[in-house]
């Protein structure tokens, strides 16, 4: 079991230096052992808005 830091999540979806360890780690993690706060979920929806990532953010919040 994973609890994923919003740090993590914003590394991957702003596509920052480490996103592709990030990528790698979801892609080999079985989806039943990520876990999220509410907390993190506010907080990554206020920053992808801030940065007028919509359709990304709206992808996220699909998956979730």
């Amino acid at each position: 079991m994973f609890l994923v830091d919003t740090n993590i999540w914003l590394e991957r979806l702003l596509e920052q230096e480490k996103s592709k360890e990030v990528a790698d780690f979801l892609n080999k993690t079985n989806s039943d052992k990520l876990f999220i706060t509410d907390f993190t979920f506010h907080t990554i929806c206020v920053i992808m808005s801030k940065h007028k990532l919509y359709d990304d953010l709206l992808r996220f919040v699909q998956d979730i």
